[in-house]
């Protein structure tokens, strides 16, 4: 089962990951998951860049969850600024309405509890 975002969600999603990095908002253990799920969006961006590709984008479910958990974590780790509340308040509820609830799947990506606060 797979879940298929816009090109523009896409796009997004990887500026919101980098912004996240670039302010330090995961700590050390994540980003091997964020890594992941970064390379993936940005492979399909540069195949719809090329016109390779056409489509929406497949997320697995375990994907889409984690994205949702990390953009609600990191929300809490650093501030943001406010011209970025509402698209970013915009791409985490769409992503809650594409969101699964999680299985025992092996489908997704390890995902470390990630903690209420930034230590």
């Amino acid at each position: 089962m797979s879940v298929m975002i816009e090109k523009k969600d896409a796009t997004q999603v990887m500026e919101l990951l980098v912004v996240y990095s670039k302010k330090n908002a995961f700590v050390i253990d994540e980003y091997a998951d964020v890594s992941a799920i970064y390379n993936k969006v940005k492979s399909y961006l540069v195949k719809v860049q090329s016109g390779d590709e056409m489509g929406d984008m497949d997320l697995l479910p375990g994907e889409v969850n984690y994205l949702v958990r990390a953009i609600d974590v990191c929300a809490t780790r650093v501030p943001m600024e406010m011209h970025n509340y509402k698209p970013v308040g915009e791409l985490f509820e769409k992503l809650s309405k594409l969101s699964v609830q999680e299985s025992g799947s092996d489908d997704k990506p390890r995902v470390e509890e990630l903690e209420e606060t930034k230590e």
